[in-house]
């Protein structure tokens, strides 16, 4: 058992708007790639305690916003900024190379948001909060103390829902 494992990550993610939301936008991509740098250590047989940090980058959009939604629009941009999060993460061996894993946490994240409203109206925002996050996971051994890891990790922030797909090597020490 490796107690030391370190984590690099490119990533995708996709973030939901609200349902509820009416606005358009224009020039909003709801996807994003970043980076994913994660410590971890392996406190007992097939459980580990993961420190997370992120940055899938800034938020800068125009929205067509019907008259009445007024500042709604700047809640429905993609949250983006930075993260940190503490997670315990279970791995079960389903072969000597291969293992799938579950992991719940909480997240603080911030982000700042500027925004242009029906054109002309500029907004000017920042967003923090802590949130639960929780993903699906595996890993495939390719020698002694490196790994390829593929993750699902599904994030709530604000009223948005942030599903990431992340691919990356993990190194155990």
């Amino acid at each position: 058992m490796d107690a030391w494992r370190g984590l690099t990550t490119a990533k995708a993610t996709s973030i939901s708007y609200p349902s509820n939301w009416q606005g358009q936008s224009s020039q909003v991509d709801d996807s994003a790639g970043g980076y994913y740098l994660s410590a971890g250590y392996t406190f007992m047989e097939n459980w580990n305690a993961i420190f997370q940090y992120e940055d899938l980058g800034t938020a800068s959009n125009n929205f067509i916003l019907p008259a009445s939604s007024g500042e709604e629009g700047l809640y429905a941009a993609p949250i983006l900024g930075k993260s940190a999060s503490l997670a315990v993460r279970y791995s079960l061996p389903v072969s000597t190379d291969f293992s799938v894993d579950v992991s719940a946490g909480v997240q603080k994240w911030k982000t700042d948001i500027n925004a242009t409203i029906n054109g002309g109206t500029k907004l000017t925002k920042s967003f923090d909060g802590t949130d639960p996050l929780v993903s699906i996971g595996g890993s495939y051994k390719v020698s002694e103390h490196t790994s390829i890891r593929a993750q699902f990790q599904f994030e709530q922030r604000e009223r948005n829902d942030v599903n990431t797909l992340m691919l990356g090597v993990e190194r155990r020490f």
